[in-house]
């Protein structure tokens, strides 16, 4: 909560605790650039910021990659699979309508919206189908591998429900 003081000092206590040795790394979550510069302004090293990163939510390229990468912060980035939206099941199909199985679902549809819409959702949607076809991969294989060749990313976090997965998700490395 940034209407509370203190955030600033709390990562020099950090930082101090990095110097006697308690602590390897220090990274964020979700933190907007303003909030990023305070930390870095201050002289807290942050080597990493956790965020949301994908085809249809590129906000980050607006400001935040760039900013990082000037200041040797890697980016984490997650959501790239819109929490199941991003795959063969939504292709061709009606627009998704509440109510949603869980919260994730809900935002991720709203970022669609701000993407553009279901219709052109569903044109990206036969677009990544088609690229991956041509690689024998998924799209979201294809859309996971867009997230990992953006400049400043250094992961991306796959919610895998299940070890099935993880062989498909494997093949990203592939394209």
């Amino acid at each position: 909560d940034w209407t509370v003081p203190g955030a600033v000092d709390t990562a020099l206590v950090l930082k101090d605790l990095q110097s006697a040795g308690k602590i390897h790394l220090l990274g964020v979550t979700n933190f907007t650039t303003p909030q990023l510069r305070q930390f870095v302004d201050a002289g807290v090293p942050i080597v990493v910021n956790q965020l949301q990163y994908s085809l249809v939510d590129a906000r980050p390229e607006r400001e935040q990659r760039d900013y990082c990468i000037n200041n040797g912060i890697a980016l984490l980035t997650y959501g790239h699979l819109l929490g199941g939206f991003m795959g063969e099941a939504w292709l061709g199909q009606p627009e998704a309508q509440e109510p949603f199985t869980n919260r994730s679902l809900r935002k991720y549809k709203l970022i669609i919206e701000d993407f553009g819409g279901w219709a052109l959702f569903q044109d990206l949607l036969a677009t990544l189908k088609k690229i991956g076809d041509r690689h024998g991969v998924g799209l979201g294989e294809v859309a996971l591998r867009w997230t990992l060749d953006r400049p400043g990313v250094a992961g991306c976090i796959v919610g895998a429900t299940s070890t099935r997965h993880l062989a498909r998700n494997l093949k990203v490395f592939d394209i």
